[in-house]
């Protein structure tokens, strides 16, 4: 009889969790806009497939949340039910073998002085030369992302005014003879090919029109439609900051920060990220792994020390997915152990 009543009661669990995840599908659907009705994918229902790897992700989501190892909390988006395939595509930080350019080290110490004179929080997102986040969507652009947003960053605060100009991401990926599109490039190139033809354009002359780049065709470079009077910036110099044989790289980039606006950096990006909510990430995943994704550092800062801790230093993060990612499209993510690879890579423009 005991034996009876405890499958019954198994069999009543199973069932609540079934209409619980039901429910839960079935919101996360309507909250974003998704639609998988009548529609197949590899021969197979694309709603149960999708529906699979929704609730996949809500129980790494869960086990997360719960280890108190992790500084972070993560929460759905519009990633949740996306394949690895799919989030793959969207990482387009590609270092070349071979930059284009000389390449400078624009900073590589810091003295005495300097350090001394770090502020203790540094938070350009609401600065009045920080454009609204964007979102590039099913293309591998974010390295274009990252280096339009320093350059028009520095741009606008080298004015008076504080006016912003907002850029085009389009114009590199159509015209940027040094990377690739929506398969992937780096700042530093992208920066060489705006200073040798002509400047950058503006995002409201050079639309963005990769947002549902999903094929190999539509991800090819497009015919470049820049003219002289499109321009909205022009690049005086950019390069790297820091050294790799140096200890303090990470004191170095919070002096450039002050000095030269947001940086582009690339990172090595773990499952996690993909569902990051709020919290200073510090996920150990991403330590071992190579960098994919091309993100902003906008400033710095540490959180509040407690009885079990000394606080964190963070670096502020903006991204390019939108702004359902994260904490509105930005976030924070550990400083001075470079994290996920964060301060391996870090570079500034200057606009002319």
């Amino acid at each position: 009889m005991k034996f009876v009543f405890v499958l019954f009661a198994l069999t009543v669990i199973a069932a609540v969790n079934g209409a619980s995840a039901d429910a839960d599908w079935e919101a996360y659907k309507k909250l974003y806009g998704k639609d998988y009705q009548q529609k197949s994918f590899g021969g197979q229902s694309e709603e149960t497939l999708r529906k699979n790897q929704f609730l996949k992700t809500d129980a790494a989501i869960q086990n997360a949340n719960q280890d108190r190892n992790n500084k972070f909390k993560q929460d759905h988006n519009v990633f949740s039910d996306m394949f690895d395939f799919e989030i793959a595509a969207l990482m387009g930080a590609k270092k070349p073998a071979n930059e284009k350019g000389s390449r400078p080290t624009l900073m590589t110490t810091i003295g005495r002085e300097n350090r001394q004179a770090l502020p203790a929080i540094l938070d350009y997102r609401t600065h009045k030369c920080m454009a609204p986040i964007r979102n590039q969507a099913a293309c591998g652009s974010c390295w274009s992302f990252a280096s339009i947003n320093s350059l028009e960053f520095s741009a606008c605060n080298k004015t008076a005014t504080k006016v912003l100009t907002p850029l085009s991401e389009q114009h590199l990926i159509d015209c940027d003879l040094y990377d690739n599109a929506c398969n992937g490039g780096w700042p530093t190139n992208a920066w060489y090919y705006i200073k040798t033809n002509n400047g950058s354009a503006k995002a409201a002359s050079y639309a963005y029109s990769s947002a549902t780049c999903c094929t190999t065709s539509c991800c090819a470079k497009k015919t470049c439609k820049y003219t002289a009077s499109m321009l909205g910036a022009k690049v005086s110099n950019y390069g790297y900051v820091g050294s790799s044989s140096s200890n303090n790289t990470a004191l170095v980039m919070q002096s450039a920060l002050l000095q030269y606006g947001p940086l582009a950096v690339a990172i090595a990006t773990a499952p996690s990220f993909m569902s990051y909510k709020s919290g200073v990430y510090n996920d150990v995943a991403c330590d071992n792994k190579t960098i994919d994704h091309a993100i902003n550092i906008v400033g710095f800062g540490k959180t509040n020390a407690t009885e079990c801790s000394s606080g964190t230093d963070y670096w502020i993060i903006r991204n390019s997915w939108g702004t359902t990612w994260g904490l509105l499209g930005y976030g924070m993510i550990q400083r001075g152990v470079n994290k996920c690879s964060i301060e391996s890579y870090p570079m500034a423009v200057i606009a002319a």
